[in-house]
């Protein structure tokens, strides 16, 4: 006897064809969704840097943006200032003294303490969860991958040169460009380190 071997009837192509639509119509604005939302974010880090620049200049103080990059939760950042206009960048071990000093008898927390700023942002910035902070690159320092890391705003003006690496960890990748005299936020969608950038 001889078998027929038959193929899908235009019935079952459409209905496959409908639910791959489905699919489609349902994962495309998502996706495009977390990519505007996490561009957003980025362009909103540019912002904040140039609002911190010029709070420091109006008000003759040092200012900080801290990102921090803990492995365990959301990746964010929030702004310190200092009410001295000359305060120091400080290193991992002074910043532990800070935090452990007793206020009153500590000439270190008196002459370099940062406290939380709210004039900008009120409150620490957790970014989207599909974007990390993988980097900071500082010019004639070791780079920061884990922790806090921070950028400093002088009440003169100039601003620490950094790269600020960001990705979603699988394809997406940008690069935030602090310029040290205008404290101009460059965004580049790629991966570029400081030396790239500097021979632009």
């Amino acid at each position: 006897m001889q078998e027929f071997k038959q193929g899908f009837t235009l019935i079952e192509i459409m209905i496959v064809l409908v639910i791959i639509g489905a699919v489609l119509a349902l994962a495309i604005p998502k996706l495009t969704s977390s990519k505007s939302k996490i561009k957003d974010e980025i362009r909103h880090i540019a912002l904040v840097i140039k609002e911190v620049h010029n709070a420091a200049r109006l008000e003759n103080k040092t200012y900080r943006m801290v990102f921090n990059m803990d492995e365990k939760k959301l990746h964010s950042y929030w702004i310190e200032s200092s009410d001295v206009a000359t305060a120091t960048m400080l290193n991992t071990d002074q910043t532990k003294k800070l935090k452990d000093a007793d206020p009153k008898k500590s000439l270190l927390l008196k002459n370099n303490g940062f406290a939380i700023n709210h004039s900008i942002l009120k409150d620490s910035v957790k970014l989207p969860k599909q974007l990390f902070i993988d980097q900071i690159e500082y010019v004639g320092h070791q780079a920061i991958s884990a922790g806090d890391a921070t950028i400093y705003f002088f009440a003169q003006g100039l601003v620490q040169e950094v790269a600020i690496h960001l990705s979603d960890h699988k394809t997406l990748f940008w690069t935030i460009y602090i310029s040290p005299l205008t404290a101009h936020a460059t965004i580049f969608e790629k991966n570029i380190n400081l030396k790239e950038i500097e021979a632009r």
